[in-house]
């Protein structure tokens, strides 16, 4: 049964050849096979073990697995009152593991982690451990919730987080495996997760040797899949060399690499945490998901605080690192990097030293090194370090930016260059060799002293060309706005810049956003560009580009309001907004329909204002960042209510990522968000408390919303002409007839009555518009 099923335990086999009797056992003799009924019980039972395993973890802390913590996560998430905008993430072996599970929308890395490790459960904040691990995966679950996110959720302590994940064990159990093992965790892209250990059947079923070789690998490499475990022992199978032999090498060969890097790591915290890394390298378990999708081994030692010293006297280790394609020593005291370091790897393809004191280029890195970040460094361009980076003629990316370089380095043998990061460098001259690149994206040679530019640019280079806050002469800025008015290409901002707009544009804005350069100044580009580093943008990305593109479709359509856009330079992208719906409605041909265009649009502005106002009355010493998250959420709890349609508001599926007030400031309270759902409902021009937001006036009494005082005044001129006449009138009269002291305070009288006609007009107009009595 065992080697049928190689899930089931002896004991889980035994209890199960006990259900069925001894008699009908005692008739049954190898080979025969097993009966139908029986076999199909087995298979269930082997089916279920998985789930099985990971349940008891919830139970019993002894018994847990990574599956267990996965499974924890996952109750939270489809248990009721979890909000997609708390993220939540655990990883395994360390807080740079690979990941278990995320739950959540996030765009930047969490700055709580959970780790399950074999020492037990451990929360990092920023990286730095909170406490010592142990066994209460609930405790480190609150523990990985940042305070001000607890409220939201409902879980203020950790038997809350134990009550609400156990009520959703009872589920079926069809559903739980489903959550488990159907794919990728909702709301976040794969990134790395724990590959492997899934624990869905219809694996061949395998004997006792052969599971026993498994697990042999699987302690080697912790993190292969069982896919990968039986694919690599059946190709070593077919060699020469016994599988076991080549086990027991491996085997042999991390206990030297633990004994070396352990003499080596004695009595130093940072060798000691750079020993963990070189060991997770080895073992493939810290990796690197790329854009592209491909998973490469990296070997991270980024903010150790190694020195030179460190890695001069790196022990001589017996073993094959050439699967570590990735090497960061970022921000460390590293003047170079040693050969009895760097020699045990040979196959590098990414190499990032940004942040280090490195005065020379590396030598010898590789011919196959394609990404080289040296960034915030000591070097100064001369003969040497030319030499060197002509020995990496596969580079695409060359990161050089805040160095003393002084000249500019030559990439004429780097044709496969795509992207070069020269900003201030301190360059007068721009480097030999962009007209050979073949397709580049990025060349970055802003914050210099070029004064002057190259006799030729192709289309092509200035696409990829960053030339700002250079000072440029007067005849090289001539040279970009007419190079500008030929090719539509912005020499001072490179194309990849607006990809955070253009990478999702559907078909049809590419097609816009095509149209609006033909006819568009490049200084609208430029402050377009500056509105994807606002605070609003980080907060609710996917809103801000939706609300982008309307504003670019209707001055796509709109010459007049394209021109009313161009003149207001600056402006904030809810500005811009706010006069194009303005224009929008004035558009509508029908009168009456134009008038009830243009007053649902100031009700919503009315009612964006009254929203504003009330998240700054939480905090008026509130950071912009905090400012811009809680009123982003505020919208789109605000704006989820039936009667309250606020086109700036996110959507349902629009993530509002609140990072920037955890641990700053607390969500506002269900009461205060019924309170300005009430307040904003009541901005209702259909009654007199609307009437009176709607109408308002500011200090020099004026009209707050000028917009639709102007559209009144236009629409119904002879009924204000006439509220004048009377006034004219009334004044003309009482000169006639009053002295002239009586007469200054007879005409100040009749103005306030003028007024006060004026502002009953308005409300009566108002109101009629609003109730449709007014065609």
């Amino acid at each position: 049964m065992t080697e049928r099923f190689a899930r089931l335990s002896p004991a889980l086999a035994g209890a199960l050849l006990d259900s069925v009797g001894a008699a009908r056992l005692a008739r049954w003799t190898p080979p025969a096979p097993l009966p139908p009924k029986l076999l199909e019980e087995a298979a269930a039972l082997s089916a279920d073990v998985p789930l099985a395993r990971a349940r008891e973890g919830l139970f019993w802390p002894a018994l847990a697995s990574p599956e267990s913590t996965r499974l924890a996560l996952l109750c939270l998430e489809h248990a009721p009152g979890w909000s997609d905008t708390v993220g939540l993430e655990a990883r395994h072996g360390g807080p740079q593991g690979p990941v278990l599970q995320r739950l959540g929308h996030i765009t930047s890395p969490p700055r709580r982690v959970l780790v399950h490790s074999q020492d037990g459960y451990q929360v990092y904040l920023d990286g730095t451990a909170l406490k010592a691990p142990d066994d209460d995966l609930y405790g480190a679950i609150h523990d990985a919730i940042a305070p001000r996110y607890r409220q939201l959720l409902g879980v203020d302590n950790r038997d809350a987080v134990q009550q609400r994940i156990h009520s959703m064990l009872s589920r079926p159990r069809h559903e739980l495996s489903h959550w488990l093992w159907s794919g990728q965790s909702r709301g976040w892209a794969f990134e790395g997760r724990l590959p492997g250990g899934s624990g869905r059947g219809g694996y061949p079923a395998v004997s006792p040797a052969t599971s026993s070789l498994q697990s042999r690998y699987r302690n080697l490499y912790p993190h292969a899949s069982a896919e990968q475990c039986q694919a690599t022992l059946a190709e070593w199978e077919a060699g020469e060399t016994p599988v076991h032999e080549r086990l027991r090498s491996l085997e042999q060969s991390l206990q030297r690499i633990k004994s070396a890097l352990g003499l080596w790591a004695m009595h130093s915290e940072a060798r000691q945490a750079a020993r963990r890394e070189v060991l997770a390298a080895w073992q493939r378990v810290s990796v690197r998901q790329m854009p592209e999708g491909e998973t490469i081994v990296q070997l991270n030692l980024d903010f150790l605080d190694l020195n030179d010293g460190d890695l001069e006297s790196f022990p001589v280790l017996e073993a094959n690192f050439d699967h570590v394609r990735e090497l960061s020593l970022e921000q460390n005291s590293l003047t170079g990097l040693p050969d009895a370091f760097l020699r045990h790897f040979t196959q590098l393809q990414r190499v990032s030293l940004n942040g280090c004191e490195l005065s020379a280029v590396p030598p010898d890195l590789g011919l196959q090194i394609t990404v080289l970040d040296l960034a915030n460094n000591q070097l100064a361009w001369n003969d040497a370090a030319q030499a060197a980076l002509n020995g990496y003629p596969q580079l695409s990316t060359l990161g050089l930016s805040n160095n003393p370089l002084g000249t500019a380095p030559a990439v004429t043998h780097l044709t496969q260059l795509q992207e070069l990061d020269l900003h201030n460098c301190g360059l007068s001259a721009f480097p030999a060799g962009l007209d050979q690149l073949d397709a580049p994206h990025l060349i970055d040679l802003s914050g210099n002293q070029l004064r002057d530019l190259p006799t030729l640019i192709s289309p092509a280079l200035g696409r990829a060309l960053r030339l700002e806050n250079n000072p440029l002469s007067a005849a090289a800025l001539q040279a970009i706005e007419q190079f500008y008015s030929i090719h539509r290409v912005d020499l001072l901002i490179a194309e990849i810049d607006y990809s955070e707009l253009l990478d999702d544009a559907s078909v049809q804005q590419q097609a816009c956003w095509q149209r609006l350069q033909q006819v568009l100044p490049a200084a609208f580009f430029r402050d377009l560009r500056v509105m994807f580093d606002s605070p609003p943008y980080a907060v609710a990305p996917v809103t801000y580009r939706r609300r982008l593109w309307r504003l670019l479709s209707w001055m796509d359509a709109d010459p007049a309001l394209r021109q009313q856009i161009i003149d207001r330079a600056g402006a904030t992208l809810l500005e811009l907004e706010q006069q194009a719906e303005v224009a929008h409605a004035l558009a509508c041909p029908e009168l009456a329909a134009r008038s009830r265009a243009l007053l649902a649009v100031t009700v919503n502005h009315v009612r964006m204002r009254k929203i504003a106002f009330g998240v700054i009355s939480l905090s008026f010493t509130m950071s912009e960042d905090s400012y811009a998250t809680l009123y982003q959420w505020a919208l789109k709890r605000i704006a989820s209510t039936p009667g309250i349609d606020l086109a700036q508001a996110p959507t349902a599926d629009e993530p509002v990522i609140i990072d920037a007030l955890v641990d700053v400031l607390p969500l506002p309270s269900e009461t205060w968000v019924e309170q300005q759902r009430s307040q904003v409902l009541a901005i209702d021009p259909s009654t007199a408390q609307g009437l009176d937001e709607v109408l308002a006036q500011n200090h020099e009494e004026e009209p707050v919303y000028p917009d639709w005082d102007r559209h009144l005044r236009e629409r119904f001129a002879s009924q204000f002409a006439a509220s004048r006449a009377e006034l004219d009138e009334a004044l003309e009269q009482a000169g006639s007839t009053l002295s002239e002291g009586e007469l200054i305070g007879e005409a100040a009288r009749l103005r306030v009555l003028y007024e006060q006609r004026l502002t009953a007009l308005r409300r009566t107009l108002t109101e009629g518009v609003a109730r449709g009595t007014i065609d």
